[in-house]
């Protein structure tokens, strides 16, 4: 343990030596300033001392404690932690295993008394030590933003910081392996990014997907029970044509957003649900938030034939993703994850330095 001690703090040094670790710092601790410098009262949005009156946005209809955490959910962890952050950090930490395993540099590191496997594992953590320390600080200086001025202490902010911290390691065990084949930062770098990509690609298809599929599914659901109630109260079929060519076409969509959703699944599953891990987390801040609801939540849904409304097929979705626990999404990532990690222990391993 003494040696696996002595390289996280190296790999913690390192960090402190590198002046992107600072910046990023440095540009945590103005996002947490902005939102504290941003404020409600009742004639509209308070900047630092100065009142500016927006229509239809004051206290009395979003209170304090709201604003803050709507701002929390939108801005810190759905821009800052999830692109900003995350690219600093794998900019910051992408030379950490092509360092490693540069010629010289690995010589040092194999000559002591350690495992292989145990030097890359440490490695490894080390690495996500950035990530983690700045989700920390970032996590803690909002909570004490919220508090201080929404005037509510909201302990469960913290669950950001498990969440983002395994998105991110799904990221990074990727990096790594990239980093054992070709030696080279620029290059871990980039195919880290554009693996990223193409993940959150075939995420944002499959929910679309299925949201296609669901759409379908009430709209004929929709158009049965309309034509229901008019054969009911006016006793003929006589103004139901359009019902019918409406449904006859909706059924004939549904065995292609069946197939469609099928292979989406199957493409999905073995990947990491970077996008999906995120989600866990911003459903359960719109939940524990009680955000008020979108006021196009009780239009008619342009995707489900204008026949159902905006709120029924998101509660349908919601339903839908409930289906997909979190067990499931951490479950499948953090396999993808091991192994991918095993891949570049048994390369790290194997290779004659």
């Amino acid at each position: 343990m003494t040696q696996t001690f002595a390289i996280l703090l190296d790999a913690y040094r390192e960090l402190n030596h590198r002046r992107l670790f600072w910046i990023a710092l440095g540009l945590s601790g103005l996002v947490v300033a902005a939102m504290a410098a941003v404020g409600i009262n009742d004639q509209g949005l308070v900047l630092l001392v100065w009142t500016v009156e927006v229509p239809g946005l004051n206290s009395s209809v979003l209170p304090p404690h709201i604003f803050y955490k709507s701002i929390f959910a939108a801005l810190g962890v759905g821009i800052w932690l999830t692109w900003v952050a995350t690219i600093l950090a794998l900019i910051t930490t992408a030379g950490i295993i092509p360092d490693l395993v540069a010629s010289g540099s690995i010589d040092l590191a194999v000559s002591k008394p350690i495992s292989r496997a145990r030097l890359f594992m440490t490695k490894f953590v080390g690495g996500l030590l950035f990530s983690t320390l700045q989700v920390t600080i970032f996590t803690a200086a909002s909570f004490f933003v919220i508090g201080v001025r929404g005037g509510v202490w909201e302990p469960w902010l913290f669950l950001a910081i498990p969440l983002v911290v395994l998105f991110y390691s799904y990221l990074y065990s990727f990096c790594a392996l990239i980093g054992v084949l070709t030696r080279s930062t620029v290059a871990s770098l980039l195919i880290t990014i554009l693996f990223w990509a193409i993940c959150g690609l075939l995420w944002i298809a499959f929910t679309g997907i299925n949201t296609g599929r669901i759409a379908n599914e009430l709209n004929i659901a929709s158009i049965e029970r309309i034509k229901e109630e008019r054969v009911r109260d006016r006793g003929d079929r006589a103004d139901l044509s359009r019902l019918d060519s409406d449904l006859e076409r909706a059924l004939s969509w549904q065995p292609f957003w069946e197939r469609a959703s099928g292979l989406s699944l199957w493409a999905v599953t073995p990947l990491p649900k970077t996008a999906a891990t995120i989600d866990l987390l911003q459903l359960r801040l719109v939940r524990m938030a009680d955000l008020p609801e979108s006021p196009e939540a009780s239009q008619p849904s342009p995707f489900a034939g204008g026949r159902v409304k905006q709120r029924d097929l998101e509660r349908a979705i919601e339903s839908w993703q409930r289906e997909f626990t979190p067990t499931w999404v951490v479950g499948t990532s953090l396999a993808f994850e091991a192994v991918i990690l095993f891949l570049a222990c048994w390369i790290f391993a194997r290779r004659d330095y």
